[in-house]
């Protein structure tokens, strides 16, 4: 199986505790993407992710902390 550079194994699981971590809340929209994914596959949490470390990672940040930038800029632009 594939490593990513923390040493950890390359999965579905791996990269929700990523999510979680990075985003500090189990509600995120990056952690429930993973949640959702992990329901639907065979292997759950210890399905293999085949994607390059630094794309997950940029998922993970897109999805947990894009909107919010979005929103910030449309407050701006009301003031």
């Amino acid at each position: 199986m594939k490593k990513i550079s923390t040493g950890e194994d390359s999965t579905l699981g791996v990269y929700r505790s990523i999510a979680l971590i990075i985003s500090g809340d189990k509600d995120n929209k990056a952690v429930k993407f993973f949640d959702k994914i992990i329901k639907n596959s065979l292997n759950g949490e210890q399905t293999e992710v085949w994607a390059a470390e630094f794309q997950m990672m940029y998922l993970i940040f897109t999805l947990a902390f894009g909107d919010s930038k979005k929103e910030e800029e449309n407050n701006a632009e009301s003031i």
